[in-house]
């Protein structure tokens, strides 16, 4: 059976397979950003579908995000994010595979026979770890203690060392915690061994003035 457009067929397929999954925990479907999101009171939660189009296949992987409005309000514009971007950044996202502590979970579909395994794979691992992933990552002292844990090596959330100092530090300040000059020389530990981008340096700078002054009051 010839597929004139594997990709845009199996996307549509995909969406609408997903729906009965997603539709009842509250996600709508997005189809710009290729992804079904779940209004919070602080932001939303999402869960993207990643297509990569071949010759002879297609490559499908899942990611799954959260928003906090209040820490990407302050942090992105000291980010190098698009600013079409301001209003759909994430604080944080990760794969599918990171999540089930892989390097990689990608799914190849050459035909009907490959989504239908992809999407029970799929639906078990939101059953019994996705939803879970994302209620419990969705509060802010949850996010800081993810974050901050160990912060010499990497967490599968922000693969970006920068990024994630940066949200860290919002976090911190937005939940009125103590010793935050402590934290930003632990921060700039790390931006000394870790981040050679001399632009990023300075944005998280510039950052640590702006969050020294910032009151919510």
């Amino acid at each position: 059976m010839q597929s004139a457009s594997p990709y845009i067929i199996r996307k549509e397929v995909i969406f609408d397979r997903l729906l009965p999954l997603v539709e009842p925990m509250g996600f709508e479907l997005h189809t710009k950003l290729n992804q079904f999101r779940k209004i919070t009171p602080n932001g939303f939660q999402t869960l993207i579908v990643s297509l990569s189009p071949y010759d002879e296949m297609c490559v499908l992987e899942i990611h799954l995000g959260i928003r906090n409005h209040q820490v990407e309000n302050i942090v992105f514009p000291f980010t190098n994010g698009l600013p079409g971007f301001r209003q759909d950044s994430m604080t944080v996202v990760t794969s599918m595979g990171r999540i089930a502590g892989k390097r990689f979970w990608r799914f190849e579909l050459r035909e009907m026979h490959d989504l239908n395994l992809a999407l029970a794979t799929i639906r078990e691992f939101m059953q019994q770890q996705g939803w879970d992933f994302l209620n419990q990552h969705t509060p802010l002292t949850t996010l800081e203690s993810t974050l901050q844990q160990d912060q010499q090596r990497a967490v599968p959330l922000i693969q970006n060392v920068a990024h994630r100092c940066m949200r860290s530090l919002v976090i911190h300040k937005l939940l009125y915690r103590p010793h935050f000059e402590q934290l930003v020389a632990t921060h700039q530990t790390i931006f000394e061994v870790q981040v050679s981008n001399p632009a990023l340096r300075k944005r998280y700078e510039e950052l640590v003035i702006f969050l020294r002054h910032y009151s919510m009051n």
